[in-house]
């Protein structure tokens, strides 16, 4: 048999015939056809199910504990104003602050004038005052929470829930 005289491509014809190769893959690999066949509905909200809670956990939303008013360190009563102990059970007058920079206020108080019951600390104050409607003895009313702090019930007598009561803090 005869031999055959086989020649080896040049450098240049390799490399240009592994680019050839790259680029038909890649554009196989990663052109949209190709993607969308390959990244199903379920596929998809699995991926974005996963990006969602790696947010969540790089933000952990912890709040921090209720600050209860009258105790050492926080706010005092004033003008009279203290727990209500009228039945047991009644959460004491307390408030926090949530990651999203929400305050929350609870408890019943009672044996004060409508003055202030407690003044917030710089942190826990709304930009502006709001007024919200609470609960007292008496029935509905309204309570101010000034920008200086301040809470206090505007009309109605008797004991006042601070239950339910949420407001932005303000910059």
């Amino acid at each position: 048999m005869g031999q055959t005289n086989r020649r080896r491509p040049s450098a240049a014809i390799t490399v240009a015939a592994l680019a050839l190769v790259a680029a038909l893959a890649g554009t196989a690999i990663a052109g949209p056809d190709a993607i969308t066949s390959a990244l199903t509905a379920p596929k998809a909200k699995k991926i974005a199910k996963r990006q969602a809670n790696k947010q969540i956990k790089k933000r952990v939303l912890t709040s921090e504990p209720y600050r209860a008013v009258g105790t050492p360190g926080q706010p005092g009563f004033q003008n009279g104003w203290d727990n209500y102990t009228g039945q047991p059970n009644f959460a004491t007058a307390a408030f926090y602050k949530d990651p999203l920079g929400v305050v929350h206020l609870r408890g019943s108080v009672d044996g004060g004038t409508n003055g202030t019951i407690f003044t917030l600390p710089p942190g826990y104050r709304p930009a502006r005052n709001l007024l919200e409607v609470i609960h007292r003895f008496s029935g509905p009313a309204s309570m101010i929470i000034r920008a200086d702090g301040g809470v206090a019930p505007l009309v109605g007598s008797g004991n006042a829930s601070l239950d339910g009561v949420t407001f932005r803090a303000g910059k």
